[in-house]
């Protein structure tokens, strides 16, 4: 049994160390149920990683990702025993996966590991798929309700257009949630789809739930922005041939406030920190 102890944060990147690895007996191994757990490779070319785990969630249980030679890592709550995927974006290479599970505070056991070499053939491929991040299902309350808005609307500049429309004047920004948000916290889409109110992630998501869905490439990106001090989550959107920077949560603001703003940003003013 490996154990870890991580820190999982949604403001600053995050860090994992090694405590200590050991095998003693078979007292120590993970139960036979948890064979069953496994990582579909099938999709690598695209850049994506099928996850499946079938034990229960008494403890908390995670994915970490890690390319070889590179410091980012990303991890992912797992909440579900259906299958879902988890995108390998830092570019071809040997990446490790592993799937953790909580023994007390930061500490973590090895559920299974894998190494795996990707060659990436379809760069957009893993950027129009749901995951643990964005999040969504086509029968979800958000996607039947933009579906049902976009109906009649045949081309992608329309359609993004009308999502980021709706998204910067029908959305507030939540400040009693920034406030309080937790470490672990992740966008639910549909709770924000109903409140209307929403944080820099919850915008992201939503926005990049929607595009997906609707066949356009869309980055949620977190980093720093100009003009914002903290840490902040936007867009990045594969159109007419070209990655565009779109940042809602701050044009919504803009439209609340009454001052013009523009869709597409320069993207050499803000630096990224994890893309999803």
């Amino acid at each position: 049994m490996i154990w870890y102890r991580g820190v999982e944060l949604i403001k600053r990147p995050l860090k994992i160390f090694v405590l200590f690895a050991f095998c003693v007996c078979a007292m120590l191994f993970v139960p036979a149920t948890v064979e069953a757990n496994s990582f579909d490779r099938s999709r690598l070319s695209d850049g994506l990683l099928g996850i499946t785990y079938t034990g229960t969630f008494e403890r908390g249980i995670r994915i970490m990702v890690q390319k070889t030679g590179d410091t980012a890592v990303y991890q992912y709550a797992v909440t579900t025993n259906e299958k879902f995927y988890i995108p390998l974006q830092i570019g071809d290479g040997e990446y490790r996966v592993m799937l953790l599970r909580n023994i007390q505070g930061q500490e973590y056991s090895v559920i299974m590991s894998q190494t795996m070499n990707v060659r990436i053939t379809d760069p957009h491929a893993k950027f129009l798929t749901a995951s643990p991040i964005v999040n969504f299902r086509p029968n979800s309350q958000t996607i039947r309700s933009y579906t049902r808005m976009l109906h009649g609307i045949e081309d992608n500049r329309g359609r993004l257009n009308a999502v980021y429309v709706d998204l910067v004047e029908t959305y507030s920004y939540d400040h009693e949630k920034a406030n309080n948000i937790p470490a672990n916290y992740v966008p639910v889409i549909d709770e924000i789809y109903r409140s209307r109110l929403a944080i820099c992630y919850d915008y992201s998501a939503v926005f990049a739930s929607v595009l997906r869905y609707k066949g356009i490439p869309t980055r949620l990106v977190m980093g720093f922005a100009p003009g914002i001090a903290a840490f902040h989550a936007w867009n990045e959107v594969y159109i007419d041939g070209r990655w565009i920077v779109i940042d809602t949560t701050y044009d919504s603001a803009f439209f609340h406030a009454g001052h013009p703003y523009s869709m597409e940003k320069d993207g050499s003013l803000f630096r990224v920190v994890r893309v999803y």
